[in-house]
């Protein structure tokens, strides 16, 4: 799967279990709407794939890991 759909299936969960749109979330996190915009077209735009610190803002944003929001697997010890 490709990142930017990972990273949209993770943002269409938190916004809408915070209550929050799209803009808002683009003044909170100083992420340019037009970004998240992509990021929510993400099947539609296979090419795009969000930057790491677009990434690393939503995941501060949202008090999570990175790997939280690609929705990727941590091996634990």
């Amino acid at each position: 799967m490709a990142l930017a759909i990972k990273v949209k299936e993770f943002l269409e969960e938190k916004l809408k279990q915070e209550k929050i749109d799209r803009k808002y979330l683009a003044q909170v996190t100083d992420i340019p709407y037009t970004t998240i915009s992509r990021i929510m077209r993400a099947e539609f735009n296979r090419e795009f794939n969000p930057e790491i610190d677009t990434i690393f803002k939503i995941a501060k944003y949202f008090n999570c890991t990175m790997d939280e929001v690609i929705k990727r697997k941590v091996p634990t010890k």
